[in-house]
C-alpha cells in the first residue's frame, strides 16, 4: 500500500518533513512502506492513535513496562520470600533456589531472544512478554487461594522465664510436617520461570528498539529515563510490599486473630502486591505491541549517525552481508564477533563485577544496617529508603543526562565510567562506619560485668542459668538489662518474673549490676543506641548509591555503541547472560557466605542450623568492604583498558546535531 507524504506528516512526524529527516530518497522510501510505520494492532490501525507514534511516547509505554517488571521482580517477590518461608513450610535454601530460577532462565533464553529479536518485530515480542511476565504474577499468587486458611502457633504454652524445675517453655514439635505446603515449592518455581520468559526482551530487545528509533543524544537521556523506571519499580513494591505484610493473610479473618504483625509467627497479605502486578502487565501489553517495528523517520536517524563501533577486520565483512544475523547459522559468527572486540569485552567484565558487587551487597543491606547501628528492621528499612529512592533515582537519570548534556562519545563514556568506579573505591571504606557493638552475656562479654578480658569462646548458658531448663538458641527474644547488657532471652537472663504484657522482667539472677543487688530487672528488647556514625555512613551510602547507578544508562550505552548496527540487541544479550551468570547470581551466594563466616550465634532448632542470630559487626563490616573494593577495583581497571584498546572506525562523523524544533519533529 502507498501512503502519500501528507499522511506521513500526520502520522508520526507532526511537522513538515524536512531534509534533517533525510533525503529525497529515503523520503520516498519511507512513503513507500508508511504501513510498516504506523501504530495498531493487525490490520486495525486507528487515525487517532498515530498521534502515540513517537519516541517519546515509545519511551514512556517501555519506562512502564520495566517499571512493573521491576515492581513485581524485584519488589515483591523479594520483600515477600521470608513471609512465603513462613506459610508454606520452606528453607531458605528452598527460596533461593526460587529466587535463582529467574535468572536462570534468564540467562538460558536471553541470548536467543536478543539474537533473533533484533530482526523481528522488537513491540510485538515485548507484548508478548509483558503477557506472560503477569501470568507469572498470577501463578505466585494462585497459591493463596487454593490452600485453607492458615493455621499459626500462638506461642508455647511456657511464659519464657526461669524454672528451676527445668521445664521453662515446651520444645518446638520437630515431628509435626506440613508437606503438601512445602509442594508449592514447584509452583513458584514455574512462577519464577514464567517471569524469566517475560522479561528476558525488556533490557536488551527493549533497549535496543528505544536507541535505533531516536538521535544518539536523546537516545542516553530516554535510557536514563527508562533505567529510572526500573529503579522506581523495586522502590515501589518495597512499600507497597510492606503495607500490605501488615494485613492478615487471610483478609476476612483479621478480627479473629489473636497475634501481632510483630509476632513471629504473623504472615501478611503477600499476594496482593502479585495481582496488582498481573493487572498491570496486562494492561500494559497492548499499548506496548501496537508500536510499529520502526517509527516514522528511524530511517533518517540510522542514515544519518555515524557509527562508533570498535574497528576490526570484522567490520568490512557485516557492511558486504545486509542479511546477517537473521538465521541460526549466524549465531556464533555473531557471537565470536563480539568477543573479538576488545572494548565490549573489557566493558562487559565492568558490568560482571558491578552487578557482582551490587547483586551480592543489595540483599544484605538491611541487615547490614540492623546490625551495624542496633536498629530494627522498620528503623533500617527507613534509612535504606531515605537513602535508596533519591541516590538511586538521581543517579540514573543524573548518568543519562550528562552524556546527552557533555554529547559524549563511546572513548568518552569510557572515561565517565572509569572515574566513578575509581571514585567508588576511594568510598567503599563508609561501610567500616558502625556505633559500638553491644555486650551481649555470652556472645561479645561475660555474665561478670567486672571481667572485662575478651570472649575466647561464645556460650550463652552459665551457672547463673544452667537450670533454667532453657531450650538453647531456637528464638532469639534479646532483653536489657539495668546494667545495659544485652541478654539472648529472658530464660538465659535468669529473670523469674514478669509483668502481665511481658515488656518488664524482674528477679533475674544472671543480671549483674555490680552492687550485690539480687533483684535485678530487665526490659525487652535490646539497648538503646544512638551514635553519630548512622548519619554520616547514610550520607556516604547515599553518594555511592548515586555514583553507582549513574552507570546503568552509560554501561547500556556502551554495549549498544560499541557493536556494529546489526549486533546491538545480540550485544546486550550477551553481555546480560555474562554479568548475571558472572556477577548478580554467584554475588549473593558469595557475599552471603562471607557473611555467615561472621556469624557468633546461629539458631539451632530440631537439630537442624538455621538463620544467624548475632554477628561479629567489626568482621561483617570488614569483609563487606575487601568484597565491594575488589569488585571496583576490577571494574575501574577493566574500563581503563577498554579506553587504551578502543578503535574507532576510519573517517567517523560522530553525530553531533542540535537540538532544535526540527529534531523533536523528526521523534
Amino acid at each position: 500500500m502507498t501512503v502519500k507524504s501528507n499522511n506521513l506528516k500526520y502520522y508520526g512526524m507532526n511537522g513538515e518533513i524536512s531534509n534533517k529527516c533525510g533525503d529525497k530518497d529515503d523520503v520516498e522510501t519511507d512513503t513507500d512502506n508508511a504501513d510498516g510505520t504506523l501504530c495498531g494492532w493487525f490490520h486495525i490501525r486507528p487515525t487517532w492513535l498515530q498521534y502515540f507514534n513517537t519516541a517519546s511516547w515509545l519511551a514512556a509505554t517501555l519506562g512502564v513496562l520495566m517499571f512493573v517488571q521491576g515492581l513485581a521482580i524485584n519488589g515483591f517477590v523479594y520483600i515477600n520470600i521470608s513471609t512465603i518461608e513462613t506459610r508454606y513450610n520452606l528453607s531458605s535454601t528452598a527460596t533461593g533456589v526460587i529466587v535463582s530460577s529467574y535468572d536462570v532462565t534468564v540467562s538460558v533464553l536471553i541470548v536467543f531472544v536478543s539474537y533473533f529479536g533484533a530482526t523481528r518485530n522488537k513491540p510485538l515480542i515485548l507484548g508478548s512478554g509483558a503477557v506472560i511476565m503477569g501470568l507469572g504474577s498470577l501463578v505466585w499468587a494462585l497459591p493463596q487461594f487454593t490452600t485453607g486458611l492458615y493455621e499459626y502457633d500462638s506461642g508455647h504454652e511456657g511464659d519464657g522465664l526461669c524454672h528451676l524445675d527445668g521445664n521453662s517453655t515446651d520444645a518446638t514439635d520437630c515431628t509435626k510436617e506440613q508437606e503438601t505446603l512445602s509442594y508449592y515449592f514447584f509452583v513458584f518455581v514455574f512462577a519464577q520461570i514464567l517471569y524469566g520468559i517475560g522479561a528476558s526482551p525488556i533490557y536488551t530487545v527493549g533497549y535496543a528498539y528505544i536507541d535505533e528509533n531516536t538521535t544518539h543524544a536523546k537516545s542516553a537521556w530516554y535510557m536514563a529515563l527508562l533505567s529510572a523506571c526500573s529503579v522506581f519499580g523495586p522502590t515501589t513494591g518495597f512499600l507497597l510490599g510492606a503495607v500490605f505484610l501488615t494485613i492478615y493473610v487471610d483478609v476476612g479473618y483479621q478480627d479473629s486473630v489473636t497475634i501481632t504483625s510483630s509476632d513471629p509467627s504473623w504472615v501478611g497479605a503477600w499476594w496482593i502486591g502479585f495481582l496488582i502486578a498481573w493487572v498491570l502487565a496486562w494492561l500494559i501489553a497492548p499499548p506496548m505491541a501496537a508500536f510499529p517495528p520502526e517509527l516514522p523517520g528511524a530511517r533518517a536517524f540510522q542514515h544519518e549517525r555515524g557509527s562508533e563501533a570498535h574497528y576490526n577486520e570484522d567490520s568490512e565483512l557485516l557492511k558486504t552481508r545486509a542479511d546477517f544475523g537473521r538465521g541460526w547459522k549466524d549465531l556464533w559468527p555473531a557471537t565470536k564477533m563480539l568477543f573479538k572486540n576488545p572494548f565490549y569485552v573489557f566493558t562487559t567484565i565492568s558490568k560482571c563485577a558491578m552487578a557482582f558487587v551490587v547483586g551480592g551487597l543489595l540483599p544484605f543491606i538491611t541487615k547490614f544496617i540492623e546490625n551495624q547501628f542496633g536498629l530494627t528492621s522498620s528503623e533500617a528499612a527507613l534509612v535504606l529508603a531515605v537513602t535508596a529512592l533519591p541516590g538511586a533515582a538521581g543517579g540514573t537519570l543524573f548518568g543519562g543526562w550528562f552524556v546527552k548534556k557533555a554529547r559524549l562519545t563511546v572513548r568518552g563514556i569510557g572515561i565517565q565510567c572509569f572515574l566513578v568506579t575509581a571514585i567508588a573505591i576511594c568510598l567503599v571504606p563508609v561501610f567500616l562506619l558502625q556505633c559500638p557493638q553491644q555486650s551481649i552475656a555470652g556472645v561479645t562479654a561475660s555474665y561478670n560485668v567486672s571481667d572485662s578480658s575478651p570472649v575466647t569462646e561464645v556460650n550463652i548458658e552459665n551457672a547463673c542459668n544452667i537450670d533454667c531448663g532453657c531450650h538453647g538458641t531456637e528464638t532469639y527474644d534479646p532483653i536489657c538489662g539495668e546494667n545495659d547488657m544485652v541478654y539472648f532471652d529472658s530464660c538465659h537472663a535468669g529473670c523469674m518474673d514478669t509483668s502481665d504484657d511481658g515488656e518488664v522482667y524482674y528477679n533475674c539472677t544472671c543480671i549483674d549490676t555490680g552492687d550485690g543487688s539480687s533483684s535485678s530487672q530487665a526490659v525487652s528488647g535490646t539497648c538503646s543506641v544512638y551514635c553519630w556514625q548512622l548519619l554520616a555512613f547514610a550520607l556516604g551510602f547515599f553518594v555511592i548509591l548515586f555514583l553507582g547507578f549513574s552507570l546503568y544508562a552509560p554501561m547500556s550505552l556502551l554495549a549498544l555503541r560499541c557493536v556494529p548496527y546489526q549486533q546491538r540487541a545480540h550485544a546486550l544479550g550477551i553481555s546480560s547472560i555474562l554479568y548475571r551468570c558472572l556477577g548478580s547470581v554467584p554475588g549473593p551466594i558469595v557475599f552471603g557466605a562471607v557473611i555467615d563466616s561472621s556469624c557468633l550465634v546461629w539458631q539451632e532448632q530440631c537439630g537442624k542450623t538455621g538463620s544467624c542470630w548475632i554477628y561479629d559487626n567489626h568482621m561483617f563490616a570488614v569483609k563487606i568492604v575487601v568484597l565491594s573494593a575488589i569488585g571496583c577495583g576490577i571494574a575501574s581497571l577493566a574500563y581503563a583498558l577498554a579506553v587504551c584498546t578502543y578503535r574507532p572506525p576510519p573517517d567517523t562523523e560522530i553525530e553531533t546535531e542540535t537540538e532544535t524544533e526540527d529534531d523533536s519533529r523528526c521523534e
